[in-house]
C-alpha cells in the first residue's frame, strides 16, 4: 500500500508541475500543493525505511566478510539502504585549521540500536 501511495503522489507531483508549465495556476498555488505532497512523500519514505530496514541487511547478519567482499559491486543506493539500517547517524566533528586532508578521526557513528 505505501508503494502505491508513493507511486499516486509522484505521479500527482508530475501532473502538479505539467500543470503549472502549462500556467494553469501560479508559482504560490504551486509550492503550496508541492509542499504537501512532498510532506507526504517524505512521511511514506520513512514509513516504508522503517519497516525494510531490517530486511535490507539480514541476507549479511553474520556474514561481514561476505559483506565487505561484495560492498564495491552493490549499487549506490543499496549500499545507501544498508548504511542507513545500521548507522543512525554520524557526527563530524571540526576540522583542524590549516589541514585540507580528511581526518577519519573526526568522524563519529552513532549506530541504531538492535
Amino acid at each position: 500500500a505505501e508503494h502505491r501511495a508513493l507511486g499516486e503522489d509522484q505521479d500527482q507531483l508530475d501532473d502538479l508541475a505539467r500543470r503549472w508549465a502549462n500556467r494553469e495556476f501560479g508559482a504560490s498555488e504551486w509550492r503550496i500543493a508541492r509542499d504537501i505532497i512532498e510532506a507526504r512523500i517524505d512521511a511514506t519514505r520513512r514509513k516504508l525505511s522503517r519497516s525494510s530496514r531490517s530486511s535490507t541487511i539480514d541476507a549479511y547478519v553474520g556474514r561481514a566478510s561476505e559483506l565487505r567482499a561484495v560492498w564495491p559491486t552493490l549499487p549506490l543506493d543499496r549500499q545507501r539502504s544498508i548504511v542507513s539500517a545500521v548507522l543512525d547517524r554520524a557526527i563530524v566533528r571540526p576540522a583542524v585549521r590549516g589541514r585540507a586532508t580528511f581526518d577519519p578521526e573526526r568522524i563519529e557513528a552513532l549506530w541504531r540500536d538492535a
